[in-house]
Formats: structure tokens, C-alpha cells, sequence
């Protein structure tokens, strides 16, 4: 088993100015999103058709521009 690491992925001040972020991390596609004053992180494809999440956040919901999927960063 391959022991977990820690992978920078920006600061904090820089996705808070942004609002949300897509990322390629050791070749993941992540989202980051600055929602009620802390970081929220999850996968930059949308299950329907692999679209972005990063980029559409209303609230809490994350949303896909393809199609309008919706998923909650928390």
C-alpha cells in the first residue's frame, strides 16, 4: 500500500479571491471552491458526462456547465 502524501494545490488567499479552481493533481482532476468563508474540495467531473464542476458555484452546489448537474462541495 502506498502511504498518502500531501500535493500543493494553491493558496489560500488565491482561491478565496477566485472563488473555485480546477485543478490536474498528480493526474486527478480536482474543484476547489471558497464557500461560507472555507476551502471545499471534490472531483472536477461531472458523473453524467465528465463535464467541469469548477467555474458554476451557486452556494453550496457545485454545477456542471454542460448540462446543469448539481452537487453539493460539502
Amino acid at each position: 500500500m502506498t502511504a498518502a502524501r500531501w500535493v500543493r494545490a494553491c493558496a489560500v488567499a488565491e482561491l478565496s479571491a477566485a472563488g473555485s479552481l480546477g485543478l490536474v493533481l498528480e493526474n486527478v482532476r480536482v474543484a476547489l471552491f471558497w464557500v461560507e468563508g472555507r476551502p471545499w474540495a471534490l472531483s472536477n467531473v461531472c458523473n453524467h458526462k465528465g463535464g467541469p464542476l469548477a467555474g458554476g458555484c451557486n452556494g453550496e452546489w457545485a454545477r456542471c456547465r454542460w448540462h446543469g448537474w448539481e452537487y453539493s462541495v460539502k
